[in-house]
C-alpha cells in the first residue's frame, strides 16, 4: 500500500511539474538569434520591400496616373521604408523578438533548436530561407497579388473619381 500510495504521489509530482519548464535564458535566446541569421532576415526584408510597396498595385490597378502623381507615389514609398527601417531597426526589435521568445520556447527547445542550428542540416536550412522567402514573394506577386492589386486597383481608382467628382463640405469654420 505505501509503495502504491509512493507511486502515485511521484506521478502526481511529475505531472504538476511537467508545466513548469524552465524559461529560456536571454543569453539563448541572443545566441539563437546569432546563429540563425535572424538580423540578416530581417534586413533582407527590407530589401525585398523596397521599390515593390507602389509599384505591383499600381501595375495590376490598371490606373493611368500622371508621372508627376506617380513620382510622388515613388517618395512616399521611399518615405514610408525608411520609416519603417528606423521603427524596425534590429536594435528596437530585438528585444521584442527575444520577450516573445520566452513567451513561447522553453530552455530545452530553444537548446534543441540552437543544436539543430548548428549541424548541416541547420546550417542548410538558415542559408536557403532568403531563397525560400525570395520564391515564396515571386509566387506571391506573380500568383497571388495580380488579382488582389486589380481588385484593391479598382476600389482605389473608384474612391479617387468619387473624391474627385463631389464637393467637399465646407468645414464649420467656412460655415460661419
Amino acid at each position: 500500500m505505501l509503495l502504491r500510495r509512493s507511486a502515485v504521489f511521484v506521478a502526481g509530482l511529475l505531472l504538476a511539474t511537467a508545466g513548469l519548464a524552465a524559461p529560456p535564458s536571454d543569453a539563448s535566446i541572443d545566441e539563437l538569434m546569432e546563429v540563425s541569421r535572424m538580423r540578416e532576415q530581417v534586413e533582407q526584408t527590407f530589401k525585398i520591400m523596397e521599390g515593390q510597396l507602389y509599384d505591383n498595385m499600381l501595375a495590376e490597378s490598371g490606373l493611368k496616373l500622371p508621372p508627376a502623381i506617380r513620382q510622388r507615389l515613388k517618395e512616399l514609398e521611399k518615405q514610408m521604408v525608411q520609416v519603417m527601417r528606423e521603427e524596425m531597426a534590429w536594435e528596437k526589435v530585438r528585444p521584442h523578438y527575444r520577450r516573445l521568445y520566452s513567451e513561447i520556447f522553453t530552455q530545452e527547445e530553444i537548446s534543441a533548436l540552437l543544436a539543430f542550428y548548428r549541424t548541416p542540416a541547420g546550417q542548410s536550412t538558415i542559408q536557403k530561407m532568403p531563397l525560400l522567402m525570395q520564391r515564396s514573394m515571386q509566387v506571391t506577386r506573380e500568383q497571388i497579388l495580380p488579382n488582389m492589386n486589380r481588385r484593391v486597383g479598382k476600389i482605389l481608382a473608384d474612391t479617387l473619381k468619387d473624391v474627385l467628382n463631389s464637393e467637399i463640405p465646407a468645414t464649420n469654420q467656412e460655415k460661419k
